[in-house]
């Protein structure tokens, strides 16, 4: 079974590093309970330019059981005219539509997000992990709907109830799969001279602020990366040049080790020259 997973950047010169990919192949590969050695990750779409025949170049979708989109403001317009590409060439195609800006409440314009299967505001990676094993042992996903794990579009109910992941075990996708990552680094390189990546020592968020456009994290509990890992990877940040790390902790700084975070990377610019910029998100 192969899976195509397409977040494009937002700008066409400011290109981020496909972690979302890494994540859901990281989950899929070493955290479900299922065997999913048979899933064939594609490379994915990341790239930001505008004309969307030019973002996804030769991909075939014939060819591409799963198609996964990740939505946010900047690019949900070219996201809904790729799944109708992806849905003319290959109509048996299963679309799955996730990220803050998947539209799923009843009040909401859900129209345009037709074009896929199905969606979810939550997290995905135990979802997906589910999906592509019941698709594997040729199984539905339609009492998923009924489980408020997916919303069907066409009828949006506003019942998901999230189940949140447990962090502390989650391995590195940037150095789990290290090779495509770097393969991914030096294409962005062909196109602009600096590399850029989201990054996440925790996930969630203890406050429901009313003007907050965090997502679907908020009013949730905390769940930590373990420390050690989160240090790994900044230190392949640096190794690897990356300049702009842009970190989706909600509250940077809520938890006391987040000091020593941001002491580490303050270190690894003195000893590497990276990363030149930590963007962090204070804590409210």
């Amino acid at each position: 079974m192969r899976v195509l997973h397409c977040n494009p950047a937002s700008e066409e010169y400011q290109i981020w590093l496909p972690y979302t990919w890494g994540r859901f192949r990281e989950f899929c590969d070493h955290r479900s309970g299922y065997d999913l050695s048979s899933i064939e990750w594609l490379d994915p779409i990341y790239l930001g330019w505008y004309d969307v025949a030019r973002l996804i170049g030769d991909t075939d979708f014939a060819n591409v059981d799963v198609l996964l989109l990740s939505f946010y403001v900047w690019n949900e317009e070219r996201q809904w005219e790729i799944a109708k590409i992806a849905r003319e060439q290959n109509p048996n195609i299963l679309i799955l539509g996730g990220g803050p800006q998947s539209q799923y409440r009843p009040h909401q314009n859900t129209k345009s997000y037709e074009v896929c299967d199905y969606v979810t505001p939550w997290e995905g990676e135990e979802l997906l992990a589910e999906i592509l094993h019941r698709r594997l042992a040729g199984q539905s996903i339609a009492d998923l709907d009924e489980l408020d794990l997916l919303v069907d579009p066409r009828n949006p109910v506003d019942k998901v109830v999230p189940k949140r992941l447990k962090l502390m075990d989650a391995k590195s996708p940037f150095i789990l799969y290290k090779d495509d990552f770097i393969r991914f680094a030096n294409h962005i390189l062909t196109i602009t001279n600096a590399l850029c990546t989201m990054w996440e020592t925790n996930r969630g968020c203890p406050f429901s602020c009313t003007y907050c456009d965090w997502g679907s994290a908020t009013n949730s509990k905390v769940s930590r990366m373990h420390l050690d890992r989160v240090y790994d990877e900044l230190d392949w940040f640096s190794k690897n040049k990356v300049e702009f790390i842009f970190c989706c902790d909600a509250n940077f700084g809520i938890l006391p080790r987040d000091y020593d975070i941001a002491l580490k990377a303050a270190e690894n610019k003195k000893k590497y020259g990276y990363p030149h910029v930590l963007s962090v998100q204070n804590t409210k």
